[in-house]
């Protein structure tokens, strides 16, 4: 998905990769765009009410704040790519004709936004990859986003001196992680690309190495249950363990629910997930791990143990935004 300006990039030594909550934003910064020229990487506290469900609900306190953090941190006319928040995104498989130029077929595509690719909501933003070429037709897949949710965002960095040059989707950074190093993998099989983070649950099933649908399911606990860490730097867990047992019962219900749903109603009981990748930056990952193994009887590929040491599974989809490059 590409910002909405195309801006040269030859001048710039400095990228930094972002994603960011409600509450907070996760960050890497690189100076050559690669894994191995990571300067830094951490958490950033936002200020409550800038943003809420994805949304920004105070452009100039958000612009405000992002402008102070541009400034401590150096970042002036870094390029920046983002993750968009996943609760807005709708992606569609399509068959559009055959020969028909990158502009044409987005053109063609806004045009059938509404009846044929069913979007739940107006005015998107859409982009979209090739998966086969026809005779007649080419099959593809279609990323849209409400662009009333986007552009504010663009619109702040641009304002505090950013340039914006990616917005891609967090389920394809993940992807392209999976892909990267773990090199045993077979996209054969059916699989859910998982991330249990601490704002909720992001579940994206692929078949033959294509996503086919995701959803996004926030966090059902309340907000005073996690903290942020002026020592660490981090939202941390500030809830009982009951509170905990809760949580990871609703989310694990959701997952069964998402592997059933997969295998009756999208391939109508032919065939079911058959291996679950996690990453994520939910601070009990490993008791998410094991009782999902558990549970669901299928197998569970952590990502964090093929991701290089000098990169925490909390980073795995801004390392996934960061080898993707300057692409657009």
């Amino acid at each position: 998905m590409e910002s909405r300006k195309k801006v040269s990039i030859i001048f710039h030594n400095k990228h930094v990769h972002l994603v960011i909550y409600d509450r907070y934003l996760r960050y890497i910064v690189s100076k050559k765009n690669r894994l191995e020229d990571i300067v830094d990487s951490g958490e950033l506290l936002l200020k409550e009410g800038l943003i809420k469900d994805g949304r920004i609900m105070d452009k100039e306190g958000f612009h405000y704040h992002l402008e102070r953090i541009v400034k401590q941190k150096k970042w002036k006319r870094a390029n920046i790519s983002f993750i968009v928040s996943d609760g807005f995104v709708a992606i569609r498989h399509h068959q559009i004709p055959a020969g028909l130029k990158k502009e044409e077929t987005k053109a063609v595509l806004q045009r059938e936004a509404k009846d044929q690719l069913r979007l739940p909501f107006q005015d998107p933003i859409i982009d979209f990859g090739l998966i086969k070429k026809l005779e007649t037709t080419n099959e593809i897949l279609v990323f849209a986003y409400p662009r009333d949710v986007l552009n504010p965002y663009l619109a702040v960095m641009e304002s505090v001196h950013l340039n914006p040059v990616i917005a891609d989707v967090s389920s394809l950074a993940l992807s392209r992680v999976y892909q990267q190093f773990v090199t045993n993998r077979t996209d054969e099989q059916d699989t859910l690309i998982l991330q249990w983070g601490k704002d909720g649950l992001v579940l994206a099933a692929f078949e033959h190495g294509l996503i086919v649908f995701s959803r996004h399911v926030p966090s059902p606990t309340d907000e005073r249950m996690w903290s942020w860490s002026f020592e660490r730097n981090k939202l941390e867990w500030n809830g009982s363990e009951e509170d905990l047992q809760e949580l990871m019962d609703t989310h694990l219900l959701t997952i069964e629910r998402f592997l059933d749903f997969y295998r009756y109603s999208v391939q109508n009981g032919e065939k079911a997930i058959e291996k679950i990748v996690i990453a994520g930056d939910f601070p009990f990952l490993d008791l998410a791990i094991q009782l999902l193994s558990e549970q669901t009887k299928v197998p569970v590929i952590e990502m964090g143990k093929y991701l290089p040491k000098t990169i925490s599974v909390a980073f795995s989809d801004l390392a996934g935004l960061l080898l993707r490059g300057n692409s657009k």
